[in-house]
């Protein structure tokens, strides 16, 4: 059953009270017998307390992600801290703090088969996914799959997770069948461990959507995610992130179904409740901002594009340090509308950065690389230097076969 979410202006008085309620719980519950307990409260004079660390976990539970985080980084570190901070920092796209806290954890961890290390190799995979190193993601969670199913007899969520987390990292790499063998086997388990509506279902038809739009079933893929919505919003009541990724999605379905008004719709909606959600830079606005600036593209409408890929283009910059997924699509995005305004040198100078990040993102043959090389022969192709056109185009051509064995419609 979800939690649920509500809002206050003036939130000090419950900070207060939940000073006193956390402090008390952590104190009774290290009571074994009712000798300790007379013990404990003979001992305190108060249960008020406000360190940092409790400060941290009541900004968390009041959804106050980041001054969640300058409590818990001021705190005492702990197993319990390092928790907490992975947690916050992957909610707020700080992906290789998450990393590090996580590793810490693992360093201090007993390695014997249990649910905790199911669950930190679980978290270090996802660290490793946002930070695009898809192999070590990958890695990660197959080991995690592996211990939760040796823990666990029958169904179980954190079997689910796994297989979930591992159909996403098949997804990027663009494995698309493999990925939907994992995002159905975890959609299916989960449906049979809840009963009735629940996020997880929700997020888990949302991730089956995803890879039915990769292998270019639409209809089937609008279908999940406007199931997943309308259970979500039944969950959430208000702004949230997986409300506005559900938004997100349907916005990409109607895009490609051709319905741009329905697309734009979408990503605004998505869009406006990204920045109320999150105050600061964050993936999920750079997306919507990249999404919307796609749509405006189609429309022929370019400057008003321009300006959206150039926003999220800043904001990944400022998000990822270093070679990035996000970054060289925002790139290869910028060099598609320089090239529709005509400003071909300038869209060669953003496609070629965008080549060059995705080669060394990607090792070996990839859709993105290939895509990437067939930008740069159209552009080579507008300068009138065909030669060069011809071998960027005949590069393209030969990964792609590779890629798809000769029976894609991209080929």
């Amino acid at each position: 059953m979800a939690e649920s979410v509500f809002y206050l202006q003036d939130l000090e008085p419950l900070y207060k009270y939940y000073y006193v309620v956390v402090s008390l719980s952590y104190a009774l519950g290290g009571a074994k017998k009712n000798t300790e307990l007379e013990e404990i409260i003979s001992k305190c004079s108060s249960f008020y307390s406000n360190t940092p660390m409790i400060k941290g976990y009541v900004y968390k539970r009041f959804l106050q992600y980041y001054k969640a985080i300058e409590k818990f980084e001021k705190a005492e570190k702990s197993a319990f801290v390092n928790t907490e901070l992975s947690v916050l920092y992957q909610v707020v796209g700080r992906y290789k703090d998450a990393l590090t806290a996580l590793t810490e954890i693992w360093k201090d961890m007993n390695k014997s088969d249990s649910s905790e290390l199911v669950w930190c190799l679980n978290n270090i995979g996802d660290a490793y996914q946002s930070l695009g190193q898809y192999q070590e993601a990958l890695l990660h969670h197959q080991k995690g799959l592996a211990i939760g199913k040796r823990i666990y007899k029958g169904d179980h969520a954190s079997v689910a997770a796994s297989l979930n987390a591992i159909g996403a990292t098949y997804q990027i790499l663009g494995r698309y069948q493999k990925a939907l063998q994992y995002h159905q086997e975890s959609l299916a388990l989960e449906i049979r461990i809840y009963k009735g509506d629940h996020a997880n279902v929700a997020t888990f038809l949302n991730n089956v959507g995803l890879t039915y739009a990769s292998l270019g079933q639409y209809q089937q893929a609008l279908k999940y995610y406007q199931e997943s919505l309308a259970m979500m919003r039944r969950i959430f009541k208000g702004d949230h992130a997986n409300i506005a990724g559900s938004l997100n999605n349907i916005g990409n379905t109607y895009q490609i179904l051709g319905q741009y008004q329905e697309a734009l719709y979408h990503y605004q909606k998505s869009l406006k409740m990204r920045k109320r959600i999150f105050k600061d830079d964050h993936a999920n606005i750079a997306g919507s901002l990249n999404n919307i600036g796609n749509t405006y593209q189609i429309l022929g409408q370019y400057q008003e594009a321009l300006r959206y890929y150039q926003e999220s283009l800043a904001m990944n910059k400022s998000i990822h340090k270093g070679n990035h997924v996000y970054i060289a699509a925002s790139l290869n995005n910028l060099g598609l509308t320089y090239a529709s305004l005509g400003q071909h040198q300038e869209a060669l100078l953003h496609h070629q950065e965008s080549l060059a990040m995705m080669r060394s993102i990607f090792k070996g043959d990839h859709a993105s690389v290939a895509n990437s090389l067939n930008n740069m022969g159209l552009i080579y192709q507008s300068l009138g230097q065909y030669q060069e056109a011809l071998q960027y185009h005949q590069e393209s051509l030969a990964m792609r076969k590779r890629i798809y064995n000769d029976d894609e419609k991209d080929i």
